[in-house]
């Protein structure tokens, strides 16, 4: 796994040049993130060699994120990275490399989080139907 955890803090890009590097030199299961805010931003990781993309900030700030990237490249490739810290009487999501408090509740937010990276059309009440994906 290579995480850029402090790229959203800092403004920075995701590290598309590392994980290509990275994938030249060996053939193991590759996850990158890191300054992921965008289908774009996780197409360039995927064609640069990462088998899956990891989303922390953004998703937290966006939520439809996950299920943008759910539909873009199927949810086998998304994987929401969740700091957390105890705070009160449960355990808070933290953000920008761990330096801000952005919900209260870390299980609630998986929870969330994972129906909404399921990439299922979201006006099929029965979630039965899945989008096409792409890549």
């Amino acid at each position: 796994m290579i995480l850029d955890v402090a790229a959203s803090a800092a403004g920075r890009d995701t590290q598309v040049d590392t994980v290509r590097r990275v994938r030249a030199a060996m053939r193991i299961p590759l996850t990158a993130g890191g300054g992921v805010r965008s289908v774009d931003d996780a197409r360039g990781l995927l064609a640069a060699g990462a088998d899956k993309v990891s989303v922390n900030t953004a998703a937290v700030r966006r939520p439809e994120l996950l299920t943008e990237l759910a539909v873009a490249f199927g949810c086998q490739c998304v994987v929401l990275a969740i700091d957390a810290r105890r705070g009160r009487g449960s355990l808070e999501v933290l953000v920008a490399g761990g330096r801000e408090s952005a919900r209260p509740d870390a299980v609630a937010w998986a929870r969330e989080g994972e129906r909404l990276g399921r990439g299922r059309d979201p006006a099929d009440e029965l979630g039965s139907r899945w989008h096409a994906r792409g890549t």
